[in-house]
């Protein structure tokens, strides 16, 4: 019997992800099988170097729903979830870092934004929930501090432009990707915000974020200054499309 078409693909971009993805995979099923969409998931594996890819092929055999690629050389994050948009079959599409951060329960919300509100991106506002610690606290100065400055220097005026959960009308976002040149965590920040210049309509929805202290592919102080390089570089293109698509822009940022 032919599985029928999905309504909602979620990409699933995985590094070294051995010794949580099963019980992630887990918390996303029960999610989506308990709501009225078909829905693929789309694996895309960065070249792990652990168990990852034998982990997913043992667990996917009696899923006609799942898919694999693996990527012969490491490309970055960006890249990753670039190619399983790319192979996307549902109207919707999207993708949730597989550590689970931004916790699986917020996908219903994305999609019913898209569905149900005529978004054509729905985007996690991670709120974080305070506590003591050198690395928390850092890692809260800079993730801030960089939202604060992409938002000023790209012209936005998105809260959170890094997030790990983001979901996408599948029509509406095909032609930014096209776009889209960054490979690795840089790609994000790319893609809203020419998303944002296209006049695409973009909810952020307030999510509760959970620091996973279990693994972090994030190194904090060089990825900051590499994101911050690559912020500077992009001021140019940010100025060409804000050139190119002025007339037809609309204020496209909402917030619930």
């Amino acid at each position: 019997m032919t599985a029928p078409k999905p309504d909602v693909s979620i990409v699933i971009a995985t590094y070294n992800a051995e010794s949580f993805i099963e019980d992630s995979l887990r918390q996303i099923e029960d999610i989506m099988n308990a709501t009225v969409f078909n829905y693929e998931l789309i694996f895309v594996d960065d070249k792990s170097s652990d168990q990852t890819v034998s982990i997913i092929r043992r667990i996917m055999q009696d899923k006609s729903h799942w898919s694999l690629t693996v990527h012969r050389k490491n490309h970055g994050r960006g890249k990753t979830v670039h190619d399983g948009i790319k192979k996307a079959t549902g109207d919707i599409v999207g993708f949730i870092d597989i550590d689970l951060d931004n916790p699986a329960r917020y996908i219903f919300s994305m999609i019913l934004g898209i569905k149900n509100g005529g978004y054509d991106v729905c985007t996690a506002d991670r709120n974080y929930k305070w506590r003591w610690g050198i690395y928390f606290v850092i890692r809260m100065i800079l993730s801030q501090g960089y939202a604060l400055l992409s938002s000023f220097l790209m012209g936005t005026g998105l809260k959170d432009s890094e997030t790990g959960c983001k979901f996408f009308k599948k029509k509406a976002i095909l032609s930014v990707l096209a776009e889209t040149k960054s490979r690795g965590w840089f790609w994000d920040t790319e893609i809203m915000t020419r998303a944002h210049y296209h006049g695409l309509k973009i909810l952020e929805i307030p999510t509760l974020f959970i620091r996973n202290t279990r693994v972090t592919t994030v190194n904090l102080i060089p990825d900051t200054l590499r994101y911050l390089a690559s912020l500077i570089r992009f001021i140019p293109v940010k100025n060409e499309l804000k050139n190119k698509y002025e007339k037809q822009q609309s204020p496209s940022i909402y917030t619930l």
